[in-house]
């Protein structure tokens, strides 16, 4: 009697291993069927997805809409780490450099942003210079009327030129020979004056 229960043990064991190897061989083949569909549905998008059928076209819509939103992140996600993407070729290419390290293209430059000079009052009696919401000056006790403020001109100080001490080259970093300026050492051209190395 004992022997037939190993007998019957054995047996189950074999059937279950069996089931598992089939249930194994159905989850390979559902997840093959799986990437089947992944391709066929980018395929199909990527040949009929601006004009789809009608069954598909509010799928497609969506998927263009998320296309559009990654790019979107994508350039977004650029501009936070202070970069800006080559026109021509797509590289990451500091904000300030005039041209790609990559392709040597010209890039395009940010629009210098106008400062506005906070506007500065003086006395009309005394000539001191006032806060713009003071009242009464300071210094002679004067009402202030509430003119138009007059932009101080900003005093242009000469700048002083200083011979720069040669600057020890960054490691991983080559210097331009045209502009000194230091680029990555696999750069192709200078993205300061668009050199060819």
């Amino acid at each position: 009697m004992l022997m037939g229960f190993f007998d019957g043990l054995e047996q189950k064991m074999k059937n279950a291993s069996e089931v598992s190897n089939l249930n194994g061989q159905i989850r390979e083949t559902e997840k093959l069927i799986e990437k089947y569909y992944y391709d066929l549905g980018k395929l199909y998008f990527e040949k009929f997805g601006e004009s789809p059928a009608e069954e598909t076209e509010d799928i497609c819509k969506a998927i263009s809409s998320g296309i559009e939103k990654i790019d979107d992140l994508k350039k977004q996600v650029v501009v936070a780490k202070g970069l800006k993407l080559c026109p021509n070729c797509g590289a990451e290419c500091p904000i300030e450099v005039p041209f790609c390290s990559s392709c040597g293209s010209k890039l395009p430059m940010p629009e210098p942003v106008a400062k506005e000079e906070p506007a500065v009052c003086f006395c009309s009696s005394c000539g001191t210079k006032l806060d713009a919401d003071a009242a009464f000056c300071p210094s002679c006790g004067t009402a202030v009327k509430s003119a138009e403020p007059v932009v101080e001109e900003p005093v242009v100080e000469e700048p002083v030129v200083e011979e720069p001490a040669e600057e020890p080259i960054p490691e991983g970093m080559k210097k331009c020979a045209s502009c000194g300026a230091f680029v990555v050492e696999k750069a192709l051209f200078c993205g300061t004056c668009g050199s060819k190395f």
